[in-house]
């Protein structure tokens, strides 16, 4: 009875279950025993301890019997195995919804200060997005763990850029903001190159770059003659931000669940630039339009869009998960000319030609070396806590 009380983990359901819920969410790429019990506090014994005793199995037993499970239900529905066995989570039309926000911030920041704008998008998708994470359980100890990259995430990527970006739409057109930020993935090869990353460029990834910055440089050169150079500084700002945060979160918040990341960091924006929105409310009450800008920046291209962003993130990987912005362009391009009368230039098409075509080139993927299959029995997996073991 004593050794029993000794071995016994406090909270062990409560860890069993923030395990099970890791574990199902990232079935494709599961994070490590030693990540998870560095994640929750624990030793891994500790880990291991609470989890066999509440699912009868260790950790990786019972995910090899849920994806077991999954392959079920997908054969059930009517998938054929060959289907199944190449089945991947798809992502949403993400480079279609992150391609609207620029009309509706163009909307909405005709009416109201670009602190508004940041801050009644940041609220709504906080609102949304913050009774779920704390339903998953864990939130507080995943920010007690997190908070240094956590942090340098919500400045980085929405704290910062969303303030230039509005403020930058006052006096660009939504069409040329989007392509700009059509930049992305460009800036993302570049800097991928400080946080580690040790892929050799190559002769088509560097001609992609040049492409890119070609057109740029075709899309803003018009535009500094025209005293919009501060506007323009603060979209590439924007940018650099944009492509600097998936790295971040790809190299310290990969195994942060993305509802437990995404809200706190919403919620944090929000308190930030919720004195400067009371300082600038609008003294009458905007017009539908605005209302209905400001309610689908909200929930459509905050709460959704970042949701399925960061899953993308962990699924693709930061650089290739920013290549949703081949879409981006066209969506905005289009949105502007559509909604808002903003004219198709020569030089906004030679400019997305340049952009689209960098960034396919900048991020394309090289060769895959050719792989030696490893054979998997229900007896190896059980031997290793359910990993396979290669013979």
């Amino acid at each position: 009875m004593c050794i029993r009380d000794r071995d016994t983990v406090p909270g062990a359901d409560h860890i069993a279950r923030s395990v099970r819920d890791r574990l199902a969410d990232e079935l494709l790429d599961p994070p490590s025993l030693a990540a998870l019990a560095t994640d929750l506090g624990l030793s891994r014994y500790q880990l291991l301890r609470a989890f066999r005793t509440t699912m009868g199995v260790p950790p990786y037993a019972w995910l090899a019997q849920h994806r077991v499970a999954r392959a079920r239900g997908l054969l059930e529905s009517g998938l054929r195995p060959a289907e199944v066995a190449s089945w991947r989570p798809r992502p949403p039309p993400t480079g279609v919804i992150w391609g609207v926000p620029y009309l509706m911030i163009k909307v909405a920041v005709d009416a109201v200060s670009p602190s508004m704008v940041v801050f009644t998008r940041c609220a709504l998708g906080a609102a949304l997005l913050l009774p779920f994470a704390i339903r998953q359980g864990g939130l507080p100890g995943i920010v007690r763990t997190h908070w240094r990259p956590m942090l340098a995430f919500a400045c980085i990527e929405i704290i910062g850029p969303w303030w230039t970006l509005t403020d930058a739409e006052r006096h660009l057109s939504s069409s040329t903001a989007g392509l700009l930020i059509a930049g992305v993935p460009i800036v993302g090869v570049a800097l991928a190159r400080f946080f580690g990353e040790t892929e050799r460029l190559g002769m088509r990834r560097m001609t992609g770059l040049g492409l890119g910055l070609a057109g740029v440089g075709v899309l803003t050169v018009p535009h500094l003659t025209g005293g919009d150079a501060k506007s323009l500084a603060e979209v590439l700002v924007t940018v650099v931000g944009y492509a600097t945060a998936p790295l971040i979160a790809a190299r310290h918040l990969k195994n942060v669940p993305t509802l437990q990341l995404i809200a706190p960091c919403l919620a944090l924006a929000a308190l930030v630039y919720a004195p400067a929105a009371a300082m600038t409310w609008p003294s009458a009450m905007p017009s539908p339009s605005v209302l209905a800008a400001l309610a689908a920046l909200g929930v459509l291209c905050t709460a959704i869009a970042f949701v399925a962003f960061l899953e993308l993130i962990k699924e693709a990987g930061p650089t290739r998960a920013t290549v949703f912005t081949y879409v981006n362009p066209a969506v905005a391009v289009a949105a502007g000319a559509i909604f808002l009368d903003e004219q198709l230039t020569a030089g906004i098409v030679a400019a997305f030609t340049l952009i689209l075509a960098g960034s396919v080139l900048a991020t394309a993927a090289g060769p895959r070396p050719r792989s030696r299959p490893v054979p998997w029995s229900t007896r190896q997996t059980s031997r290793a806590d359910g990993r396979v073991e290669s013979p």
